[in-house]
């Protein structure tokens, strides 16, 4: 289902869009209205999840001691790791 609206634009808006649509950002004025709204809409409820944690994290704040354990385990799962992938041996000769 879907609902048809009706929105008044200001002329420069509309010269934006226009200047959009020839630049190929969208395919019409209404389908770069739709991605501005989704775009919009997305960022809308990674803020109102973003908020949700940040009071979850006020309200049950980690303790000293849980903070101190997470230290402990990232520096020993760090030691752990092969990071040999990701610096490759160092060249002795010029570059190929």
């Amino acid at each position: 289902m879907s609902t048809q609206m009706a929105i008044r634009f200001a002329d420069e808006d509309v010269r934006m869009l226009d200047d959009m649509v020839a630049a190929g950002v969208g395919a019409s004025r209404t389908e770069i209205v739709r991605l501005a709204l989704a775009r919009f809409v997305g960022d809308e409820r990674r803020r109102q999840a973003a908020a949700a944690e940040a009071a979850m994290w006020a309200e049950f704040p980690e303790t000293l001691d849980e903070l101190e354990r997470s230290r402990a385990n990232a520096i020993t799962y760090c030691a752990a790791e092969d990071w040999s992938s990701l610096y490759p041996p160092e060249r002795t000769g010029p570059a190929q």
